[in-house]
């Protein structure tokens, strides 16, 4: 099932949804196919006439059919159920059968993407993948991942478009345009002087006593410059 909206934060998009590779179903299947054909070569092998073998072997190639398609069936819900997502914030695997569990690493902590393929796995196009971050004590792996080499480039775009964005978020400092809303442009106040920034303040006291205008003690009384 598709990973849910909701669980999405603000602005936060799906660049990545996918379910394991296929090949997790080669080894159940290939048990599924044997036991097919034993069931057919039991129901139509040429026995002997008062053979004692033959309910015998048709009801064991019929167990056998029934539990390899309930072990197929068990491993397509599995399949369905696990969900790696990329956005455009975090990496997140999802698995959704019983019990719900998740993983999931913020993109601004990843140090390291890496994948291992063997031959038989770059021949299917599958692999695992490893992400190593800051704050973990083990690196998370993350199996049956169809085209590792294309997620692993996916990410580290989504890495650095992330770190883009944090930047223009810290030039701008999320603040309005100069003259957007009529106010001081940030940072003018801090040009000021001590005096001058009092003086812009009639409202300021201190000990409940209103400062007024700060004047040099000179100037306060003329006698004083004689």
């Amino acid at each position: 099932m598709a990973f849910p909206r909701r669980h999405l934060i603000d602005g936060e998009q799906i660049v990545l949804d996918r379910h394991p590779h296929w090949a997790m179903f080669a080894p159940r299947t290939l048990l599924f196919a044997v036991a097919v054909g034993l069931g057919i070569w039991a129901l139509s092998h040429d026995y002997q006439p008062g053979s004692n073998y033959r309910r015998p072997l048709q009801y064991a190639a019929a167990v056998a059919v029934g539990v390899t398609l309930l072990a197929l069936l068990y491993r397509l819900w599995e399949w369905r159920s696990i969900s790696f997502v990329v956005t455009t914030e975090r990496c997140i695997q999802r698995v959704s059968m019983l019990k719900k569990e998740g993983v999931e690493v913020p993109l601004q902590r990843i140090t390291s993407v890496s994948f291992s393929q063997s031959v038989l796995d770059r021949m299917l196009g599958r692999g695992d993948l490893t992400i190593e971050s800051d704050g973990e004590g083990a690196p998370r792996v993350f199996d049956d991942i169809a085209s590792p080499v294309k997620v692993q480039k996916l990410i580290y775009h989504q890495i650095d478009r992330a770190q883009n964005r944090r930047f223009d978020r810290m030039a701008t400092g999320g603040a309005p345009a100069d003259g957007a809303s009529g106010g001081t442009p940030p940072g003018a106040t801090a040009s000021l002087s001590v005096a001058e920034q009092l003086e812009s303040c009639p409202t300021c006291t201190t000990g409940g006593h209103h400062l007024g205008r700060v004047r040099h003690p000179a100037a306060a009384d003329p006698r004083r410059l004689t």
